[in-house]
């Protein structure tokens, strides 16, 4: 027998045993581990229905509270509802869209990378685990974009809903004093008619209608005096046709770009 054909020595027994069991003990953390991954995986796609399910929800009990209140406080007020009250419902209407349609497409990827098997038993349970978990990953993120738009659109009815309540740079119109009725020109007594009753009867009015008279003068001069002034009110610089754009075209862009930066921020790490 050459030096080189040398049979490395059979194990012993003891030694034997304490291979087994580090095997049997790497076999079973292995599993476990792998079964872990499997599961967090696999409840990934509930997380995201479950999220989206959530933004519909808070989106709509926030609607709902929303236009009650206003509805509530407008017909105390009487004042007219202005256009910046629009925003929050516009975009508690995104946010739900948005989730819904995340929800309503959130199915399985058509197609599966065929997997090739790797050496090594260990290799080809961690390759398995793996190709699963990008399949998981591929049906929630493949429409992610809806579900953080939605957030974002769900955040901004929110910051939105106290800009119906607040009006800064108005001033209140100053409460007009009534006027009191003045008979400009008292009458005087008619000729009499012989009969003294008939003549107090006539002169009596006389007086009601120089009264009514000064009334309605007095009503007159009051509804002009409050037209003035309405109009010395100032406005507030939020109720213009114009911050309504602003603000709803300042929203939409933030909703189309956070999504964007997201994907942009999330590939670099994965880059890394």
């Amino acid at each position: 027998m050459t030096p080189g054909d040398e049979q490395p020595p059979e194990p012993t027994p003891s030694q034997a045993t304490e291979d087994a069991a580090t095997l049997g003990a790497t076999i079973a953390s292995v599993a476990a581990m792998q079964t872990s991954l499997t599961a967090l995986a696999a409840g990934s796609v509930d997380r995201s229905r479950a999220g989206a399910a959530a933004v519909v929800t808070a989106a709509s009990a926030i609607a709902a509270v929303y236009s009650g209140l206003l509805g509530y406080v407008f017909s105390i007020d009487e004042s007219p509802l202005a256009a910046r009250a629009l925003l929050a419902p516009i975009f508690f209407a995104v946010a739900i869209t948005l989730s819904t349609a995340y929800l309503a497409y959130i199915t399985a990827t058509k197609r599966t990378s065929t997997f090739e098997s790797a050496t090594g038993w260990a290799s080809g349970i961690y390759e398995r685990t793996n190709q699963f978990i990008g399949y998981t990953k591929r049906i929630v993120v493949r429409r992610v974009w809806m579900l953080q738009a939605a957030v974002v659109a769900l955040g901004l009815g929110v910051a939105c809903i106290a800009l119906p309540f607040i009006a800064p740079g108005a001033t209140a119109a100053e409460p007009v004093e009534p006027s009191s009725p003045i008979v400009e020109t008292w009458p005087t007594p008619p000729p009499s008619t012989g009969t003294p009753e008939l003549d107090a009867l006539l002169f009596q009015a006389q007086l009601d209608q120089a009264v009514k008279t000064a009334e309605a003068r007095a009503l007159a001069t009051d509804a002009k005096n409050q037209i003035a002034a309405d109009a010395a009110v100032e406005t507030s610089w939020m109720d213009g046709i114009d911050f309504f754009l602003r603000v709803l075209l300042a929203g939409t862009v933030l909703i189309i770009v956070t999504p964007i930066i997201t994907a942009i921020v999330g590939w670099r790490s994965s880059d890394t």
